[in-house]
């Protein structure tokens, strides 16, 4: 991608905060490494722009450019410097919100995106936050990209059943997410 590499990778690497233009480079390439897979053209991963615009005043134009004939929408939710992962299951008409901080700010803004996609209010789903070992808490970022990665292989493998959107135990691979972002 050309859309600055350089500068969000000098910024995120005092840190390693992620940034939206992070999330989309690397939800792409989870998107190619699925193509193909039996049951991958029933997810879609959404922009974190498009999901802001959901979120916003802009959600009327944002909206035609959610796909209503893929079953599972990924929605990546930045909001106060946090990211959080809204999913919805558009067959069962659920939504889930995956976040790791206790966040009632956070859980409105996915409960408003939901609303204007039509679904109920989304089941919170707690995942455990882990410090990234210097205190600067910035792990919400990878946490939401092991869970679209998590839920995605379970979707194309055909395991993601009623008891499979708990995500709870996931464990985030810093050092994988970081090279392929190339951030270090």
């Amino acid at each position: 991608d050309s859309y600055q590499r350089t500068a969000i990778a000098d910024f995120a690497r005092n840190d390693l905060l992620l940034v939206d233009n992070d999330l989309t480079h690397y939800i792409r390439g989870m998107a190619a490494r699925l193509q193909g897979e039996r049951g991958a053209n029933q997810l879609e991963f959404v922009n974190p722009l498009l999901v802001e615009m959901l979120a916003g005043d802009e959600a009327a134009g944002a909206l035609p450019h959610i796909p209503h004939d893929r079953r599972i929408l990924f929605l990546p939710v930045h909001h106060d410097a946090h990211w959080s992962l809204l999913v919805v299951d558009q067959e069962t008409n659920e939504a889930f919100h995956y976040n790791s901080l206790t966040s009632e700010s956070q859980h409105q803004v996915a409960s408003q995106v939901a609303q204007v996609l039509g679904v109920g209010t989304p089941t919170e789903m707690l995942v455990k936050q882990q410090d990234l070992g210097n205190g600067d808490n910035y792990s919400c970022g990878y946490r939401v990209l092991t869970g679209i990665e998590a839920l995605a292989n379970r979707a194309v493998n055909g395991t993601l059943r009623d008891s499979d959107w708990d995500l709870s135990s996931i464990e985030p691979d810093y050092n994988s997410k970081t090279a392929f972002l190339n951030i270090s």
